[in-house]
């Protein structure tokens, strides 16, 4: 998967990740939403310019996108993304609690991001 495609298909996916855990849609979609941001991620975190790149997707104007972001990056950005993340844990909902969960453990330290059980 080249650049392009893998950060426009880790958007797309994040996306309807966020969205179909929010609407508590079927599992299956949720999960190959996840599997697409894995992959995605998993290109994208190989070089500067994919880093770069999801980078600049903190300043996303989709919130969701801007939060899985700030998960897949805490170790790269803690502070942005932990100011991001507050944010959203602030609200109410099951994302939100998606959120205060990572937080906490974030916070006592089982990981440094979403993938942190990955090797890149």
């Amino acid at each position: 998967m080249d650049l392009e495609t893998a950060l426009q298909t880790y958007i797309e996916a994040a996306h309807t990740h966020a969205a179909a855990t929010i609407q508590g849609d079927d599992a299956k979609k949720i999960n190959r939403a996840y599997e697409r941001i894995s992959q995605s991620v998993a290109v994208l975190m190989q070089s500067k310019e994919g880093k770069a790149a999801l980078k600049a997707l903190l300043q996303s104007p989709d919130g969701y996108v801007r939060i899985w972001t700030a998960m897949v990056l805490t170790a790269e950005k803690p502070r942005v993304c932990k100011k991001i993340l507050k944010e959203a844990a602030n609200e109410t909902g099951v994302w939100a609690g998606t959120c205060r969960t990572f937080l906490d453990e974030w916070k006592k330290g089982s990981l440094d991001s979403a993938f942190s059980w990955q090797d890149s």
